[in-house]
């Protein structure tokens, strides 16, 4: 997409040179020396092969910087993510770049190590990659292009990789040494121009000191130049000529009736003052009182015990608590008016 104009070169994706976030986390971990700044860093997958099964394509970190290129990988070790190195080759040991005609995104490094078979990757921006390389390689850039990619598959063997323009959509995957994809642009096409930036309008300052006509506290300002300084307005006129309080915009009032809906868990407190709020509401009345349970004494009796009443004809008594039994006298007290007469 580079070559179409649709974007810019950035170079560092992963932002390796940077001196705080993920991507320091990464300079870090693969102890990339202060000497080494990374012109390119994005994320790809190299060709893996697997024993007694077809190669699979597995992700990786791509880093190329001015005197290296670095294939990284991430793995969980111990529920520990780790980052190591897998490949490096200093960039005057790659004698060629393959890649292909078509529109897939795959390419290879001929190192030619009699140790370590060629790396087959897949980078979507390997256009610009192929450009920062041609800037930094010492002894020159030697790009294949062809209808085959060409890369040692086993230490000193080499192997062609078919490129099919067969696939059904755009995208392109690998599978039994062919890369199905489709056809890329014609030879006579030239990259487009980088559309220009979005011009951004200026703010308008609606707050601030800055619009206010003074200095700060009132004082003239000194930067009113040949400007006769005003001054300033009474209390009495003030608020004639105040200026307008700004309305909140449609966004702010759409985003306070979203938050106003969301419940929360603190005190509400109200702005309205204490004229207009809602009297409280009256206590609750108490429970009415059961009547009480008079009677009459008809005879005179002597209490005999201390725990015993001593009672005569015609007094009034309240029945507080009535036995089992049946029987009406059980627990028992003298009414108010017999207490004022002396009775007992």
């Amino acid at each position: 997409m580079s070559i179409l104009g649709s974007r810019r070169f950035l170079g560092d994706y992963l932002g390796i040179n940077a001196s705080s976030g993920p991507g320091s986390q990464i300079r870090n971990a693969i102890n990339l020396s202060s000497n080494e700044k990374v012109v390119f860093s994005c994320r790809g997958e190299i060709l893996e092969a697997k024993f007694g099964r077809s190669s699979k394509a597995s992700p990786r970190i791509i880093i190329v910087t001015n005197s290296k290129y670095y294939v990284v990988a991430q793995m969980l070790v111990q529920h520990q993510v780790q980052i190591v190195v897998e490949k490096s080759f200093p960039l005057g040991a790659i004698k060629f770049v393959g890649t292909s005609t078509a529109r897939d995104d795959w390419f290879s490094l001929g190192v030619g190590s009699q140790q370590e078979p060629d790396p087959l990757l897949n980078c979507l921006l390997k256009t610009e990659m192929f450009t920062q390389m041609q800037r930094v390689m010492p002894g020159g850039f030697n790009l294949k292009i062809g209808d085959s990619i060409e890369y040692a598959k086993k230490p000193g063997k080499m192997q062609l990789v078919k490129v099919l323009k067969d696939a059904p959509n755009q995208y392109d995957f690998y599978k039994s040494s062919t890369i199905h994809t489709q056809p890329g642009e014609p030879p006579n096409s030239v990259s487009r121009p980088t559309p220009k930036g979005k011009p951004v309008p200026p703010r308008p300052i609606t707050r601030g000191k800055l619009i206010k006509p003074g200095g700060p506290g009132g004082r003239p300002s000194r930067y009113t130049g040949n400007r006769t300084p005003q001054s300033r307005p009474s209390a009495a006129s003030s608020s004639a000529t105040s200026r307008p309080v700004p309305r909140p915009s449609a966004a702010t009032v759409a985003a306070s009736a979203f938050t106003d809906n969301i419940p929360t868990h603190t005190r509400q407190y109200s702005n309205s003052s204490a004229a207009t709020r809602a009297p409280p509401p009256p206590p609750p009345t108490a429970p009415a009182r059961p009547p009480k349970i008079m009677a009459k004494v008809l005879y005179d009796f002597a209490g005999q015990k201390e725990n015993e009443l001593s009672i005569v004809a015609g007094q009034l008594i309240e029945i507080v608590q009535k036995e089992s039994n049946g029987k009406d006298i059980a627990w028992f007290s003298p009414c108010r008016s017999c207490a004022n007469e002396g009775l007992n």
